[in-house]
């Protein structure tokens, strides 16, 4: 099993417990170690950003 899916509460006390706040959106546990990292990312006006759904693939 993944990691974010043996992290993912399956009840509302898990899921308080578990999830986390950052600059006001709740996100899963996985998410944590990479947060402030990403917060402090330097972006270049050539900078061009993908997003994507988590566990998508790029065509």
């Amino acid at each position: 099993m993944a990691e974010s899916e043996a992290d993912t509460p399956s009840t509302p006390i898990e899921f308080e417990s578990k999830y986390f706040e950052f600059d006001g959106v709740r996100l899963p546990p996985f998410c944590r170690r990479k947060m402030e990292e990403i917060a402090n990312f330097s972006l270049r006006s050539s900078d061009i950003l993908i997003v994507t759904y988590p566990k998508s693939e790029l065509i």
